[in-house]
């Protein structure tokens, strides 16, 4: 339950971050993040399925709380990478380019990870890492890339996020 909580605490501050970022979304219309794991291949029964269930529910408690600010919901856009990086990769290029999404979120595989950054970043986009550890993902990377880390105390106690 404490991860769970420590997702929805980094689903609503991307949330944030989105609104001052993009001028397009002041206008009331739904977050959209591409939601992207391993729902298939060897990845998927070490976690990455449990992965999505849980960002799947952090965007259904941030959504009944009223959404982002409490007037952006968010929407997901699902996608399976099939445990495959080149999959991956050409799965955050449809996501990005067809379904119009600004934050990629997800990512159980390193292997993924690292190539999948570079792609995003050419895009200009939000790549939201939320189990990969590569440190290869981050290294000399001039866009931010969010990836898993421990929470400051400030924010593990603060109950309205």
């Amino acid at each position: 339950m404490i991860a769970l909580a420590r997702l929805s605490r980094r689903l609503l501050l991307v949330g944030v971050a989105l609104l001052a970022a993009l001028p397009a979304l002041a206008q009331e219309k739904p977050i959209r993040i591409g939601v992207l794991y391993d729902l298939s291949g060897p990845f998927a029964a070490a976690g990455s399925v449990a992965s999505s269930i849980g960002a799947q529910i952090a965007i259904d408690l941030t959504n009944e709380r009223g959404g982002v600010l409490g007037k952006h919901k968010i929407e997901a856009v699902n996608a399976d990478s099939q445990s495959k990086a080149d999959v991956a990769i050409n799965e955050a290029e449809r996501l990005i380019s067809q379904e119009h999404v600004d934050i990629i979120l997800g990512i159980y595989a390193s292997a993924a990870a690292v190539p999948l950054a570079s792609k995003v970043e050419e895009q200009k986009k939000i790549l939201w890492i939320t189990t990969a550890v590569a440190t290869a993902v981050v290294k000399a990377r001039p866009r931010p890339v969010s990836s898993p880390s421990t929470p400051r105390p400030s924010l593990a106690s603060n109950p309205r996020t």
